[in-house]
């Protein structure tokens, strides 16, 4: 609960404030700091995917591998992760994409990029030169929203109905 809330709180935070404290917190601005917050905002969709998945198992599943003396990483293994695999899937699908909107604004940073270029088209208004940015990175961010869609179709395709027939 304590991590969950965490998360909550970093997603109230918005990534230039954070951007600024890591900035702040490593003491230049660069690639690293730029990084740090990218990761730290990405953490936000995972971990609460993850949560999610973990929490939507059916308790009489859970009840079921501990009648049949399953161990906690077996149950883990057959059980939660397979069911929890579509949210989790989900979560890094959501991080992936909302870190390639995100990297634009990390430009600020000196970190470069697509965001070079719209950042530099807003600042002599110059709109092929935001276009220049812009596009890339949506056709970026759509592509690996439906990437990571057919990989969780493929990888993930199990249900609870799936697992209580084993």
């Amino acid at each position: 609960k304590l991590v969950h809330a965490a998360m909550r709180l970093l997603d109230i935070v918005p990534f230039m404030a954070l951007l600024v404290f890591c900035v702040v917190l490593i003491g230049t601005v660069g690639t690293l700091p730029a990084l740090g917050a990218l990761f730290l905002y990405g953490l936000i969709p995972v971990v609460t995917q993850t949560h999610l998945g973990l929490a939507s198992i059916p308790k009489e599943l859970r009840e079921s591998a501990l009648l049949q003396s399953l161990t906690g990483l077996t149950r883990f293994r057959l059980i939660d992760f397979p069911l929890a695999a579509p949210k989790i899937l989900a979560g890094i699908r959501q991080c992936a994409v909302v870190n390639v909107g995100t990297v634009a604004i990390a430009a600020l940073a000196g970190v470069g990029g697509f965001g070079e270029a719209i950042i530099a088209g807003l600042s002599e208004e110059n709109y092929g030169k935001m276009l220049a940015g812009a596009i890339p990175a949506a056709v970026l961010a759509i592509l690996l929203h439906f990437a990571f869609g057919l990989f969780g179709r493929i990888a993930a395709p199990v249900s609870a109905n799936d697992i209580a027939k084993k």
